[in-house]
């Protein structure tokens, strides 16, 4: 999140004040959670944001590099703030945020760039809403989400919230938008929001569980990650994940991960039988903030921006780890090939080609 240290003071004076949110206790609600109250999170509520939070969770500022990166490294055409891989066209989106906002697609075999699209603002976190598109881009100066085709075509926006900062697809073809700013997330239907959903303050990260029906998203300053029933629209419950979460990402079935960047760890969360933290691993002086999840061979991927490495988790087992480019502040995965892919914030793309089990 590079750009929020400038923009703290004024998260406090946009932050919404209406509905009350919170889950500490009573019995487990069927598919997990712990709410205080039968619905912790409706739409049209707005989030409680209180008087007094710890400030945004940064990456490390990386050192200079004294190992050599891992496998092979390419210019892009600026600075990267998002990784998506589409596995139907071999395709890697970057997102480009400086010197101009753009989405750079990559050829992910050979790393040759296959053409560029320009957008009306900066992109952060990418991902695509099913094999072939279309690729969310949630575009924090535009206030707007927008569908890139991956074949070519007109890209398609709709507005959302103060500063979106990462999206997920999930049940009936919903959109899930998260605005870092108004701590809200925005659900778009046909192309139109059809909700407003409170969230933890200041959510940097969002992702779809169980096939989609399950979304939750983390408060990067609430420290808590909130699970919501993406059919219903409505909250499940919350868990506190450490003392400085950014990013989150799914496996698709039961269980998300959860970076705790201040906090040097990774934080397991299933969503079944209740909604619940299950394991928490150490990433000691890791500062672990870029994430990707490889469902086929159930490796996590996490970078390490104080150390300039990407490490493999296996299950919840840290496996090995890899020196990366400087500032690895982005990860994405080739899961039919297992090609890992990092974006160091120098303009730089790298491809590694790990070793198997």
């Amino acid at each position: 999140m590079p750009r929020l240290l400038r923009r703290a003071a004024g998260a406090l004076l946009l932050a919404p004040v209406i509905a009350a949110c919170g889950s500490s206790g009573g019995e487990p609600k069927e598919g997990g959670g712990r709410p205080d109250r039968d619905q912790i999170a409706s739409c049209g509520e707005r989030e409680v944001i209180p008087e007094r939070l710890p400030g945004f969770p940064e990456p490390a500022q990386s050192p200079t590099l004294r190992q050599r990166p891992e496998g092979r490294v390419v210019r892009l055409p600026g600075r990267p703030e998002g990784l998506a891989f589409d596995r139907e066209t071999r395709q890697l989106a970057v997102g480009i945020n400086e010197p101009r906002g753009l989405i750079a697609f990559v050829d992910g075999q050979s790393g040759s760039s296959r053409r560029q699209v320009p957008l009306p603002g900066g992109p952060r976190h990418l991902r695509f809403a099913a094999p072939g598109g279309p690729l969310l881009v949630p575009s924090e100066d535009a206030s707007a989400l927008i569908q890139v085709p991956v074949g070519g075509g007109r890209p398609r926006s709709t507005p959302v919230g103060i500063q979106p900062h990462d999206a997920a697809a999930g049940a009936r073809d919903r959109i899930f938008v998260i605005n870092e700013l108004d701590s809200s997330m925005s659900v778009i239907e046909n192309d139109r929001v059809i909700c407003t959903l409170p969230t933890p303050a200041n959510p940097g990260g969002v992702a779809a569980a169980e096939n989609g029906d399950r979304v939750a998203a983390v408060g990067v300053r609430a420290n808590q990650l909130r699970l919501y029933d993406a059919r219903s629209m409505r909250g499940m419950g919350e868990v506190g994940v450490g003392i400085g979460p950014t990013h989150v990402v799914s496996d698709g079935d039961r269980n998300f991960f959860v970076a705790d960047t201040r906090g040097d760890a990774i934080i397991f969360v299933r969503t079944r039988p209740q909604f619940e933290v299950v394991s928490r691993q150490a990433v000691p002086g890791g500062s672990p903030y870029g994430i990707a999840y490889d469902r086929r061979r159930d490796e996590l991927w996490v970078t390490e921006t104080a150390k300039n490495r990407v490490t493999r988790f296996r299950g919840r087992t840290r496996a090995d780890s890899f020196p990366t480019v400087r500032q690895p502040n982005s990860v994405e995965v080739d899961e039919r090939t297992g090609r890992v892919f990092v974006g160091g914030r120098y303009e730089e793309l790298q491809l590694i080609d790990p070793p198997a089990r």
